[in-house]
This record gives C-alpha cells, sequence and structure tokens, in this order.
C-alpha cells in the first residue's frame, strides 16, 4: 500500500495517489483514500480543490467513511471542510449513526465538538494525534 510522506515530490505523491485510487475507480476519489486511510494524501487532494462534500451512490459523504473507517483524523478533515454529522445518506444513515453502530468514542468525540478550523486541519493540526507506524 501507497504512504504519501511529506518529503516527496508533487508530482511523484500525484502518480501515487492516482495509483493507489486505481482500485477504488467506482468511489470519488476522497472516499477512496480515506479508506486506504491515506489522510497525507487526502489533505493534498483536497488542498487542491477536490470537493470535499462528494457523495458515492450510496449519499455516503466523506464523513460517513471516516466514520465507518473508525478514523478521527478523517473525521476531523471533513468536520472542517463543512462535512455535516447529520448528513443522512440515501438509506437514512448519519456519520453519527455509524460511529455509534461501531461504537467508537474517540470518532464521536470528534463528531459532537466543533468542527476546527480549515486551515488547522489541512495542516495536520487538528488535534488527533497520527499513529505511529509500526516498526
Amino acid at each position: 500500500m501507497f504512504r504519501f510522506s511529506s518529503d516527496m515530490s508533487c508530482r511523484t505523491a500525484l502518480v501515487e495517489v492516482l495509483r493507489s485510487l486505481a482500485k477504488w475507480h467506482w468511489l470519488p476519489a476522497t472516499h477512496a483514500l480515506a479508506r486506504e486511510g491515506q489522510v497525507a494524501a487526502l489533505r493534498l487532494l483536497l488542498s487542491a480543490g477536490y470537493p470535499a462534500q462528494a457523495t458515492d451512490d450510496g449519499g455516503w459523504t466523506l464523513l460517513h467513511i471516516g466514520a465507518s473507517q473508525g478514523d478521527p483524523r478523517i473525521v476531523a478533515l471533513a468536520r472542517a471542510l463543512g462535512c455535516s454529522p447529520d448528513f443522512a445518506a440515501r438509506d437514512g444513515t448519519t456519520p453519527v449513526d455509524i460511529a455509534r453502530t461501531k461504537s467508537s468514542s474517540r470518532v464521536l468525540a470528534v463528531l459532537e465538538r466543533p468542527a476546527a478550523m480549515p486551515h488547522t486541519v489541512m495542516a495536520g493540526a487538528e488535534g488527533v494525534r497520527e499513529p505511529m507506524e509500526e516498526a
């Protein structure tokens, strides 16, 4: 699996992002990167202007995916960029419903607090620690 690092050139990073997205061709790019846990690449894509509120065929937003994956970093990013925790997908499911079903207290905590400012989240300073890489 591709891992974006801050020392990559923009061109190399974009090529790797596109390769990572190829297997998820039916999903919005944001959803594909979120499913892969590619937070840094997701920030890059969103900072280039890709819409954070894009939905898939089921009406899921980036926030739904973040809640489903149990990733508070993605949830904080989506919240800061305007995704609503109360937005219902076509089946009526909200990101809050998903977090409750999965008993994800960390995600629920991010969903329930006010959204961070976009510039702090895009820089990676949203107050949610990145997990340490395993050696």
